[in-house]
């Protein structure tokens, strides 16, 4: 899934209220300024994203992030985008060979479960190197654009989300994931990894 699509998907659907009777029409104006996912400028976005299906580029992506980045709820919205990106990836792979993999020992579903993040973030960040560490335990992106495209990394979000949903899938879970490093917090680069014994440090992003 494009990463704008997913953004705007996820935008759409949390402005969406559970009640439609909520958009009452005396009210209908107030509500759609309140609720950029519900515009027509919004709506027409998504249906030209769903219609290309192509590359989008960078410095649009960016303004995206950097648009929904100025919500008091962005981080749910990155985060949300994150979970459907990993949800059509997975989709990919099969059911069967999903629950294949939830069969191996936890050491293995874990290494699968990275290296298969780490290769959708490549998708996500391109140009950026990309690697799994620390025993196939961490995942280490620089220069990746949800970190610079928006202010103090708001836009990693999407990446937790992500990587929720893949160890998730993977049955790989068991240990809070902390997004210890940060480029946008001045870091070298953005590291999320198991938290071990030590918690120090890290903004806790995935529950096991």
């Amino acid at each position: 899934m494009q990463i704008p699509l997913a953004m705007l998907a996820a935008l759409h659907e949390l402005d969406m209220p559970d009640d439609p009777r909520d958009l009452a029409v005396s009210h209908l104006s107030l509500n759609l300024r309140q609720r950029l996912g519900l515009s027509s400028v919004v709506l027409d976005q998504i249906r030209r994203y769903e219609a290309t299906r192509g590359d989008v580029s960078a410095d649009e992506v960016a303004s995206l992030f950097t648009l929904l980045a100025r919500r008091s709820d962005a981080t749910v919205i990155f985060d949300a985008a994150g979970h459907r990106i990993a949800r059509e990836s997975l989709d990919d792979r099969g059911a069967g060979r999903r629950f294949a993999t939830r069969l191996l020992p936890l050491r293995l579903r874990r290494w699968r479960a990275w290296r298969r993040a780490g290769k959708i973030a490549r998708r996500l960040c391109p140009g950026s190197p990309v690697r799994v560490a620390r025993g196939n335990s961490a995942l280490v992106i620089e220069e990746g654009l949800p970190a610079h495209a928006t202010p103090c990394g708001r836009g990693c979000a999407l990446l937790a989300g992500l990587i929720d949903e893949i160890l998730g899938e993977y049955g790989a879970t068991g240990n809070d994931i902390v997004h210890r490093r940060c480029e946008a917090r001045g870091d070298d680069d953005c590291t999320w990894e198991f938290a071990g014994d030590d918690e120090a440090n890290g903004e806790s992003v995935v529950r096991g």
